[in-house]
């Protein structure tokens, strides 16, 4: 879902769902990085649909009060045997990425 919102609709949406959880409230989700977006742009297909990505979803989280554990697709727990190279580590800038987030409620 949060893919095909703009970035203050973003935020609205989690400062609404952190407001309306209590400590120890789970989230989950699932994100694209920014560079995943600019790509997007350039297709006609998804042009149209995203408009947020995040490569610090868990900065983002922290930000309304949650605690993410973030896994790309392919890292092990969410491979399902589909990935046999490994992914590049997440400091390197600017590559195509997802993310699945489970988040807790800290605060």
């Amino acid at each position: 879902l949060l893919t095909y919102l703009e970035e203050e609709k973003v935020n609205n949406l989690l400062e609404t769902i952190a407001d309306l959880s209590v400590t120890g409230s789970y989230l989950g989700a699932d994100l694209v990085s920014t560079k995943s977006v600019q790509l997007g742009l350039e297709s006609q297909d998804i042009r149209k649909h995203w408009h947020f990505g995040t490569d610090r979803p868990e900065q983002l989280f922290a930000k309304y009060g949650w605690n993410a554990l973030v896994k790309q697709p392919g890292d092990e727990g969410a491979s399902f045997d589909r990935y046999t190279q490994p992914l590049p580590l997440r400091e390197v800038p600017g590559l195509r990425r997802s993310f699945f987030v489970t988040a807790e409620k800290i605060s």
